[in-house]
């Protein structure tokens, strides 16, 4: 417990810390005295700093987690064990509401492939079209673009990098999108990734603020989805690169 607390009040003077540094010049991220990269580093919106929580609870052995039912981030050094470990699931007994702004990866996987052809979203022209578009939701991709280009989870959009999707031109964009997502028979949700799961729960986070409906993709692409990081669990789900070209990823 005593750790908890620790660890929650050094977010705090982090926070502090960045939202001083945001006038006019870089905010720097310092964890445990040393100076840390996150992708992206803090982001501004709305005259407040947002720092990535995940990321840093990472850096610090932790996991943290939203829990909508009682209002809270739930930040335990049990979870970031498990993660550090490479587990792709939320940690045992986890109330509901706990997991409740998070999508498992292997759920989200299945939500795309109906019809369980390994053809992902395959609703979409030039595909067989066994897949059921109403259960899906909008998924996003927020890495950088090469990155997106390079493979991508079938169906995904790429509109922005991360450090540019609170900009209120691409909120509203977003809302255009996911409204046109809705009129095509899509859920009304929208599911954002990363790299690592970090910088989606951040940006998920600040979206969700503006009112958008929106989960994070847990552990993210390259850990949870390819495997391309150390992962015990990884779905190594097939990918689409920017021609809409299948990769396989023999998962």
């Amino acid at each position: 417990m005593l750790r908890l607390k620790v660890i929650i009040l050094a977010m705090a003077i982090l926070l502090a810390g960045a939202y001083a540094e945001a006038a006019g010049r870089t905010i720097k991220l310092i964890i445990d005295n040393k100076p840390v990269v996150a992708d992206p580093g803090p982001i501004m919106s709305d005259g407040r700093v947002f720092v990535p929580i995940r990321f840093v609870a990472d850096e610090l052995g932790a996991g943290v987690q939203w829990d909508e039912q009682n209002n809270a981030v739930i930040i335990s050094r049990q979870q970031g064990v498990s993660y550090l470990k490479g587990h792709n699931h939320a940690p045992d007994g986890a109330a509901a509401g706990i997991m409740s702004n998070l999508i498992r990866t292997a759920d989200l996987k299945n939500m795309l492939d109906d019809d369980g052809d390994g053809d992902l979203a395959d609703f979409r022209q030039g595909h067989s079209s066994g897949d059921d578009i109403t259960n899906d939701p909008l998924v996003v991709d927020i890495r950088k673009q090469a990155d997106y280009d390079a493979g991508h989870i079938p169906g995904a959009i790429w509109m922005a990098g991360a450090e540019n999707m609170a900009e209120e031109d691409n909120v509203e964009k977003l809302n255009i999108i996911l409204s046109e997502h809705v009129k095509s028979g899509g859920q009304k949700e929208i599911v954002l990734y990363c790299n690592t799961g970090n910088t989606s729960g951040l940006v998920a986070g600040v979206l969700g603020a503006k009112g958008l409906p929106v989960k994070s993709m847990m552990y993210g692409f390259d850990i949870a989805w390819s495997g391309t990081k150390s992962a015990d669990s990884a779905i190594r789900a097939n990918m689409e690169d920017s021609g809409g070209n299948t990769i396989e990823c023999g998962g």
